[in-house]
């Protein structure tokens, strides 16, 4: 069907394409320069990027390592923070498989105890979750959702 127009149509026709291709542009474009706008106080505060509760604690994990005795910080630091398996650390220490398992749920509780006590880590009610909690500064505790307990 296109060799059925002569040579000067066909130029015609994308000449004419273009133009309308061109004016639909034109014609969006000044369809976007009408929208309304909302106009934005000046005195609101700006955006700032939400840091998990959890992640805020990075601070005070130091301090809760710490307060525990040397076993327990050995068994946390290299079996939960360094990604030994519990099987290697019992291999590397002479341990059953099973004493190391206990080694760690003890230590974990310990972890916990400390975080609760020294960095006032509140738990969410539903999710079992970090919610929030006082950091080392002493600045108040966030409340996201209102449901937190503080129940070890």
């Amino acid at each position: 069907m296109n060799n059925i127009y002569p040579p000067h149509k066909k130029m015609q026709q994308i000449r004419m394409s273009r133009f309308l291709f061109g004016l639909t542009n034109l014609l969006i474009d000044h369809q976007r320069s009408q929208r309304p706008t909302v106009e934005v106080d000046d005195d609101l505060p700006a955006e700032t990027a939400d840091i998990a509760p959890i992640d805020q604690l990075a601070d005070c994990l130091p301090s809760a390592l710490a307060s525990l005795s040397p076993e327990d910080r050995d068994v946390i630091t290299q079996c939960d923070l360094g990604g030994l398996t519990l099987a290697a650390y019992a291999a590397q220490n002479g341990l059953t498989l099973p004493a190391v398992k206990s080694r760690v749920q003890r230590a974990r509780s310990r972890l916990r105890a400390a975080l609760l006590s020294r960095c006032g880590v509140r738990f969410d009610a539903e999710s079992g979750q970090v919610c929030c909690f006082v950091p080392p500064s002493g600045a108040p505790c966030c409340t996201p959702s209102g449901a937190e307990n503080n129940a070890a």
